[in-house]
Formats: structure tokens, C-alpha cells, sequence
């Protein structure tokens, strides 16, 4: 048993925890809504890989999923991140963006989703899983 006078951790490091939502949680939180939207004819996954060696940040692929397809999956965009959550880059199509706050972040998702790219991918992918 470790006394208190070998303890050299701050005592307040784990009751102080910042509540801010992760990108991980936001994309997760968007996936499940995507799901429910599209009453499942259409999902949305989120897959996260790491790159420890070069970056050691996390990178997110938002995957557009149809489980009537033989579950088709289409990559939508990449949110690359370290551990702090900030700042990101997001790749969406040919360009990428920094990303520095969570406000900038979901304002950059609700681009995303609205745009015509993803208009179009999304309401192929639910008139081929409807034929």
C-alpha cells in the first residue's frame, strides 16, 4: 500500500474532469441520428484507427453504411485529432480544414451534412436500398 507521502498526484487530477464532448462522441451522437432518419435504410459508422508512430492522433472515417446493400459503405469524410480533441483537421472530399473548437466543429458538420455531395450519395444510397 502506497502512503500519502509517496502519492505525489495532484488529489483534485480525477475529480476535475472537464465534461467536454469528444469529436469521437459528436460523429457518434450524428451517426445514430442518421440512422433513426433514415429509419435504418441508411447508417453511419464511425471507425477509429490511430496513427501512433508519425502523429499519435486518432483518425475518425465517417462511413455512410446501407446493411440492404451486403452493407455498401461509402467513406464521407476523416476528422484527425490528437488526444485533446483540439485542434482537428477535417477532410471532406478534395480539401481539408482546421478546426480549432467544438462550436467551429459541428458548424463544420452541419456544412457537411447539407451539402450537395452528401445530398446526393445519401439519397442514391437509399433509392438503391429501396429497389
Amino acid at each position: 500500500m502506497v502512503t500519502a507521502e509517496r502519492n505525489l498526484w495532484p488529489q483534485d487530477l480525477f475529480t476535475t474532469v472537464d465534461v467536454q464532448r469528444t469529436p469521437l462522441a459528436i460523429l457518434r451522437e450524428q451517426a445514430a441520428i442518421l440512422g433513426d432518419n433514415a429509419r435504418n435504410l441508411i447508417e453511419a459508422r464511425v471507425v477509429t484507427t490511430t496513427d501512433y508512430f508519425l502523429t499519435r492522433d486518432f483518425l475518425q472515417t465517417f462511413n455512410l453504411v446501407s446493411p440492404v446493400l451486403s452493407n455498401y459503405t461509402y467513406q464521407l469524410f476523416q476528422v484527425q485529432h490528437p488526444i485533446e480533441g483540439y485542434p482537428l483537421v477535417v477532410s471532406f472530399e478534395d480539401s481539408q480544414k482546421k478546426i480549432d473548437s467544438e462550436d467551429e466543429f459541428i458548424e463544420e458538420l452541419k456544412t457537411i451534412f447539407a451539402s450537395e455531395k452528401t445530398r446526393r450519395v445519401i439519397q442514391a444510397m437509399i433509392a438503391q436500398s429501396q429497389s
